[in-house]
């Protein structure tokens, strides 16, 4: 005996039946989260964009933004409160943040200052190491991360662009591998080739 064919969802079907369920869980409506501010971006709508390491893609908008006794700011340690909605289009996960505290600088923010101290010590940020930038560079490397919303849309930008523009374009994809020196020697300075 055959079981009854199940009808096929469109992906969006999908994700508002996902968004529903999630939405109406009343674990959900209302957690509180603590984390590292990171990606923080003022926009000029009035909403705040952000992550919370470990936490993912988070949101205040403009209405819960305007009762913020701070400016959030990258590194910053703090604990939201706030509900989880899934952006239906996207598929994507949210966290909706209607309040906000401070709850000092976050561990690393604090060793990417200590870090920046270390090098400063040790002189490489001196202006004597720099080197002037030529008016027509050869090639410009653009590092991304590899998932489809960041690195693909940025190298299809940086692509769109170098076409319009008649720039000849050459595209590298290089793995999480450790390179040795001479094969990073060689990807950097592809015209040094003997």
């Amino acid at each position: 005996m055959n079981a009854p064919e199940r009808q096929a969802l469109t992906v969006t079907e999908l994700n508002t039946l996902a968004k529903e369920y999630l939405e109406n869980l009343p674990l959900f409506r209302s957690v509180s989260v603590k984390g590292e501010l990171s990606n923080v971006t003022l926009h000029r709508t009035g909403h705040i964009y952000f992550s919370i390491k470990d936490e993912g893609a988070a949101v205040m908008w403009r209405s819960d933004a305007a009762s913020l006794g701070f400016t959030p700011e990258n590194g910053q340690k703090v604990t939201a409160e706030g509900k989880v909605t899934l952006w239906v289009q996207r598929g994507q996960y949210t966290f909706n943040v209607r309040t906000m505290q401070k709850d000092g600088a976050g561990d690393l923010f604090a060793a990417f200052e200590a870090l920046k101290r270390k090098l400063a010590a040790e002189g490489l940020f001196d202006a004597s190491r720099k080197k002037p930038l030529p008016k027509y560079p050869r090639t410009v490397g653009i590092i991304t991360a590899l998932c489809p919303y960041i690195g693909y849309t940025v190298a299809a930008d940086i692509a769109k662009t170098a076409i319009r523009k008649n720039i000849p374009v050459r595209d590298e994809l290089i793995s999480r591998n450790i390179l040795k020196p001479e094969q990073l020697d060689a990807l950097l300075n592809p015209y040094a080739m003997t």
